[in-house]
Order: structure tokens, then sequence, then C-alpha cells
């Protein structure tokens, strides 16, 4: 790499054993130099400069330089972030064997993710939360991590928001033995179930006869929650959108009943994440199958916020 710099200069060095070069040329009379900084067998006595301030410049010059080199030491786009657990990594045992599965980042900079412990039998809804610089936060239930029984076999978590009062909202499925239906639970910020929402802290929603599972969650402006996910009719699935009020009962101004499914096709179709427009439209995000079975395609449905299309 080399740079041309105009730089009145009485004397100079021939080379500096330095990976860069910069050519000086003085635009006045009187000697003109090139310092070549990557010569062997150079002179490496120091230059006399005429007065203070020109040797002050070359030597902030070179200082700027060897900040642009390669081997600088800085970190660059994309590099992992080392301030961040150890060299930018965290790994944390909830339980067993572990999945996580959503992430959301507090205003205060702490990392909430959401997953199951242990996955998949037997499991329950698990909850971490992380300082900024990847610490398990023990304001969070004495030790950063939660599990939540949801009393059927198994649970999982698939989906995390955070209301504006730093609660947290988790979406996912609660199996009874028979099948699977739709599961949301909420915390408090310190990690407490908040009995607030529906008296446990827990909500259970059957949609169809067959298999549920909610996959997503967003919180609209007015605080309602809005999981997406998918139901089983037995020969497909559609997508599944429900909306429950703040204290965890459906929503009856959305479809009338608080819950919709749309046929995308007609095989096998999932709404794995949902968002929220300014104007409370609802935006549900997943794929859906060739009804001949050769594969599947992106696909997004758009609600009107009473849960018409």
């Amino acid at each position: 790499m080399s740079a041309i710099i105009s730089c009145p200069l009485s004397a100079a060095p021939a080379s500096f054993p330095l990976p860069q070069a910069i050519v000086c040329s003085s635009a006045l009379s009187g000697p003109r130099w090139a310092v070549g900084l990557a010569g062997e067998g150079a002179d490496h006595s120091v230059p006399r400069f005429p007065n203070a301030a020109m040797k002050t410049y070359l030597l902030l010059l070179l200082a700027f330089y060897a900040l642009l080199a390669p081997d600088s030491g800085l970190a660059g786009p994309g590099d992992l972030d080392a301030t961040f657990g150890a060299g930018g990594k965290v790994t944390t045992d909830v339980g067993g064997r572990d999945y996580a599965s959503s992430v959301a980042i507090q205003s205060d900079g702490k990392i909430v993710v959401a997953g199951t412990s242990p996955y998949p039998s037997n499991g329950r809804v698990a909850v971490v939360r992380y300082n900024a610089n990847g610490s398990l936060d023990t304001t969070f239930n004495g030790n950063g991590k939660v599990t939540t029984d949801l009393g059927g076999v198994a649970a999982m978590g698939n989906g995390v928001a955070l209301q504006s009062d730093g609660k947290i909202i988790v979406a996912g499925s609660r199996y009874n033995g028979t099948k699977n239906d739709f599961a949301v639970v909420r915390y408090n910020a310190n990690g407490s179930l908040d009995t607030t929402f529906n008296g446990t802290g827990k909500v259970i929603t059957a949609i169809g006869a067959s298999n549920d599972s909610g996959q997503s969650v967003a919180i609209q402006s007015d605080e309602k929650i809005v999981v997406s996910g998918e139901s089983y009719s037995g020969s497909g699935s559609d997508f599944a959108v429900v909306r429950y009020n703040l204290d965890g009962s459906l929503d009856t101004t959305f479809g009338g009943t608080g819950k919709v499914t749309t046929s995308v096709r007609n095989s096998y179709d999932a709404g794995n994440s949902v968002g929220v427009t300014n104007d409370g439209k609802i935006v549900v995000g997943g794929s859906s199958r060739h009804d001949n079975g050769s594969g599947s395609d992106f696909a997004v449905v758009r609600y009107n916020a009473n849960g018409s299309l």
C-alpha cells in the first residue's frame, strides 16, 4: 500500500522498516526525498526536521497508517465480539439436552433466549437471560435460567417477545398425551410466572381437533398478544393465528373467537413467524407445500386487525 503525501521536509532517512511506503516531496525549493518504508540496509537514524510541528505531523501520519495495517489488531466487520462470553461465544446447560429457538433484546441490552429443556421428550419451556457481556443474569430467577412445566407430557418454547413493561412472553406448544395445543407463558421481569395472566401465567389453546403448534409471538401496540403457528386437520395443516388480551383471555374481536386458520394450499402450510405493522395489520410468514408434494414455497399472509384477510 502506498500513499503520496506532500510534506516540505529538509532531511529524511532513506527508509524505515514499516510495511507501507510514504513518498514525500516539497512544493517549495529545497531537496525532495522519499521514505521507503520497507527497504533493507536503510539508515534508521532520526531525521533532522526544520521544526517540532513538522516532526509531530509525520509521527501522527505514521501512527495513522499503522492503524490501517492488516495486523493492527482492530476487529473488523463480522469478527466475533471478544467482549461477549469467551471470544464471542456462550454455551449454557439448562437441564440436559437443550434447544434454543428464539431471542429478544431488552431495552437495557440484556438478552432473553427461549427454547426447550430437555428436548424433545418430557420437555419444558425454558428461558435464559444474559447480561450484555454474556454472563448469566442472576436477577432472573436467581441463576439466569427458568424452566416451566405446562402440565402435560411435554412442552416446547418456540418464540419470545417482550412487553413494554419488561414482561416476557413465550409461545410454543403443549403435548397432553393425545395432541399438541398452542401454549403461551408470561413471566415477570424477575423470571417468576405472572399470575395476572390467566391466573397461572400459562394459557393452553386448542384450535382444531388434531395437533396445533405455536411458533412465533408478537406484541401489538395495545399490548394484545398475537401468536402464529400451524393447525393440523388430519390430511394437512393450515396457518393458525391466535390473539389474546393482556390478561390471557382470547380476544373475540379477532375472527369472532380469537382464532383464525388459513389454508394457503391444500397440503401442509405453517405460519412460522409473525409481525404487526404500524397500522395494526398482522403479517405471518411461513411455508406452503405443493399439493403434489414436490416441494414447498415461501408463503406470506396478511390479516386485517379483525382477523379477516
